[in-house]
């Protein structure tokens, strides 16, 4: 447990009144004590106080809002230590940069889910996305038009479809009518960060491991 400093003054006042309880003395160094001895603290004054001269109301106030500034704290410092600053920096790295990701999935964020990656392996007359149902059924389809021989990116802009994660199928067909093979590949922007210790990027609505990450480019 990570321990927190409170002042010598408050820790005077909750040892007053605790006569022979041993647990009200389990202070560490330097005036330092943690959350479960902070506690122990807390009730043995309360119940060693004296009746004639009890714990005035603004007083008992005042200590257990600083029992809440320390529990506070020690979460945040547990959080902070599972991340170093080199993994902030790393994290941070990722901002404002385009990600290919392992993903088969597009999230639809406000009609728009960042980009598809298309490679085709010859020039293909028609182009189109269809993003699916959950049963596979195709909910709407988006026509790119035709597309030259090897990587482009397909904007995913303007979908008439709801918020939330949809599967999607590109078909590319020649002039001649035949298929075009594809690899297709989901990307979009980091827009932020979950350090931690599983840490996470932001891409749109969507949270996604570093490990998750083919690549990584500049913005379009």
């Amino acid at each position: 447990m990570v321990d927190n400093v409170v002042n010598t003054s408050l820790i005077n006042s909750l040892n007053q009144g605790a006569k022979g309880a041993s647990a009200a003395n389990k202070t560490t160094k330097n005036n330092q004590i943690g959350q479960d001895q902070f506690l122990q603290l807390l009730i043995t004054q309360l119940k060693n106080q004296d009746p004639l001269d009890p714990m005035k109301n603004d007083q008992f106030a005042v200590d257990m809002a600083q029992f809440s500034q320390v529990e506070q704290l020690i979460g945040i410092n547990e959080k902070l230590a599972k991340t170093s600053s080199g993994d902030l920096g790393s994290l941070a790295s990722y901002l404002g940069r385009e990600v290919v990701t392992k993903s088969d999935v597009i999230s639809v964020s406000g009609k728009e889910a960042g980009s598809l990656k298309l490679n085709l392996a010859a020039d293909a007359a028609s182009v189109k996305v269809d993003i699916l149902n959950s049963d596979g059924s195709v909910k709407t389809t988006l026509d790119v038009g035709a597309r030259g021989k090897g990587e482009s990116s397909i904007a995913l802009k303007d979908l008439n479809v709801a918020d939330g994660d949809y599967k999607f199928k590109v078909t590319a067909k020649s002039s001649a009518g035949g298929d075009v093979t594809s690899k297709v590949e989901v990307a979009g922007l980091v827009s932020g960060f979950i350090p931690g210790a599983d840490p996470k990027l932001l891409i749109g609505s969507k949270q996604i491991s570093p490990s998750e990450i083919l690549r990584v480019g500049l913005a379009a």
